[in-house]
């Protein structure tokens, strides 16, 4: 499981006033889905996997490329690349995903409440993941999101000095229904899907953007 930033979020506004305004950063999605601590996850699909040649891109330029949609969630975690020109580990990697799976129509993200997160993720452990053949990174699949600090209500009792005014959760995490891995050691760029033909689609994307560049620098 990795937590990361995801690049737009979805809130119910239920106040007036300061929370009113970001009303409309989410367009698309206007709910969370409600926490059940009974609940049982569905079984991971097996992913298709497509190995291309990374070609030098940014992870910021793949995400936009594949992933970015106004009024939609998105994940973008991008490992800036060496200044001294040294391998080091930790700039390796970047990885992009899109939306959430959707299952009978409903997206598979979950935003559990403060006093039920720790326990949710106890259960998220406790679960036994499918084995499928994959590559070798750092994510091949599962959860993307994040812990807010808030999360330290449910290990210590701390006052509440000051409220809130941002419409993001303190808990969140989604299945995306695609990711990519960008290896800048390899000069690989590594596609995923649940879905076959999404994953034909994604390679078509990064393809012909790049027919399309190199035309116009032949004009």
């Amino acid at each position: 499981m990795i937590f990361l930033t995801v690049n737009l979020a979805i809130a119910k506004v239920r106040e007036k006033g300061t929370r009113k305004k970001y009303a409309n950063l989410f367009p698309s999605l206007s709910y969370f889905p409600l926490f059940n601590p009974h609940f049982s996850m569905i079984q991971l699909l097996p992913w298709y996997w497509k190995k291309l040649p990374l070609e030098n891109r940014t992870g910021s330029e793949v995400f936009e490329r594949l992933f970015y949609r106004k009024g939609t969630i998105g994940t973008l975690l991008e490992s800036p690349a060496s200044t001294h020109g040294d391998r080091s580990p930790l700039s390796r990697y970047s990885i992009c995903a899109g939306s959430p799976r959707l299952i009978d129509g409903k997206p598979q993200l979950w935003t559990p409440q403060v006093g039920t997160i720790l326990p949710f993720l106890r259960s998220l452990l406790q679960k036994k993941s499918p084995e499928y053949d994959s590559p070798a990174l750092p994510f091949t699949g599962g959860w993307l999101g994040w812990l807010g600090y808030d999360l330290a209500w449910e290990i210590e009792k701390l006052p509440y000095l000051k409220n809130d005014s941002l419409p993001f959760p303190v808990a969140y995490w989604y299945e995306p229904e695609s990711f990519a891995i960008l290896d800048s050691w390899e000069d690989v760029l590594w596609l995923a899907s649940s879905d076959r033909a999404e994953c034909d689609r994604l390679q078509y994307k990064i393809e012909s953007r790049k027919s399309k560049v190199e035309s116009l620098s032949e004009v």
